[in-house]
């Protein structure tokens, strides 16, 4: 997968979600044999994209960094208050 598909895949994700997206950093990284800290795959070693977007929040910047593994599946979103998917299964269960 390239970097490109990564940020096409991201992107997708971001939109089916219906998140709100101020901006995806180009700048993404790729790492080899990472152990997966989230979901289904949790402690399984993949190669990993990581996908930057912003949310510009009233005191600054929010960053969310999207984990895609290398057969294009969205692992989780991580960002300084936890994973996203998990507040998002919140809000759809109630």
């Amino acid at each position: 997968m390239t970097k490109e598909k990564a940020i096409e895949i991201a992107t997708k994700y971001i939109s089916d979600r219906k998140r709100t997206c101020d901006r995806i950093l180009e700048e993404t990284t790729y790492t080899v044999n990472e152990e997966v800290l989230y979901g289904k795959f949790k402690d399984e070693i993949r190669d990993l994209w990581n996908v930057t977007y912003i949310v510009e929040g009233y005191d600054g910047p929010i960053f969310f960094f999207i984990s895609i593994d290398s057969t294009e599946e969205v692992l989780f979103t991580v960002t300084s208050s936890g994973y996203a998917e998990d507040w998002e299964e919140d809000i759809t269960e109630q």
